[in-house]
């Protein structure tokens, strides 16, 4: 089974591999590692991007997706292009964009705490949001089927603001009782989560926090001040 290492190791930004296979779909061309250093997209966080060097130069990666078919987890990397020459076997360095990926991780806290945080100001129990949106540098939790007003929102936001900079512990942990499931843990909060994750909420930064409601769905938007559209 190929070692997923964004999740043993989420901070590793560069491993020496092999390629498993190499095809082209839908005009895309597809890529696979024997080990899974790029998180593919999944539960609102972005696919990674990054290179991959090889004796014929380096690749670009632009997306990431899971495999479908495979029977064990396994990352696809999607190419910018085809990549003539390069076999499975051949040997490689596989290279995130680290700060892309650092963005994401920052941000995925941000959101899972903040919700977290509204749920114990407020003494209410929230559902887990309709749509979480990962974005390079913002995010979004959208809800649905829940009353949510700005005076809450903001309350739980200065919580946030607190709670990042006392810090605290993150851990990420596989389920049990279910596999292929993992958790998300927190100052005593637990989610289920299968992205990845900071080792201590003080690392999230600074983070702008914006309330918004369309046709009463509650909407909580997110922006890292060292965002690259800041």
């Amino acid at each position: 089974m190929p070692s997923s290492l964004y999740h043993t190791d989420p901070y590793c930004a560069e491993v020496a591999t092999v390629v498993e296979s190499i095809f082209d779909e839908d005009d895309r061309w597809y890529l696979a590692l024997k080990d899974n250093l790029f998180y593919p997209q999944g539960g609102g966080q972005k696919g990674d991007i990054g290179t991959v060097e090889t004796a014929l130069g380096p690749v670009a990666v632009i997306d990431t997706v899971k495999d479908q078919y495979a029977s064990s987890p396994r990352s696809l990397l999607v190419l910018a292009g085809p990549c003539p020459g390069l076999e499975p076997g051949a040997a490689v360095t596989a290279k995130l964009d680290w700060p892309f990926r650092y963005r994401q991780m920052r941000l995925h806290s941000t959101v899972h705490l903040h919700h977290c945080l509204i749920e114990q100001v407020g003494g209410v129990r929230l559902p887990h949001p309709k749509t979480s949106d990962i974005g390079d540098g913002e995010a979004y939790n959208r809800y649905e089927g829940v009353a949510l007003d700005e005076g809450l929102v903001a309350r739980a936001t200065e919580a946030l603001r607190a709670a990042i900079a006392a810090g605290g512990a993150v851990t990420t942990r596989d389920d049990d009782s279910n596999a292929g499931f993992r958790w998300w843990d927190c100052l005593g909060f637990s989610i289920p989560c299968g992205g990845t994750h900071l080792r201590d909420i003080a690392e999230i930064g600074a983070v702008e926090a914006s309330f918004s409601q369309k046709k009463g769905k509650p909407k909580i938007t997110f922006r890292l001040s060292d965002s690259p559209a800041a």
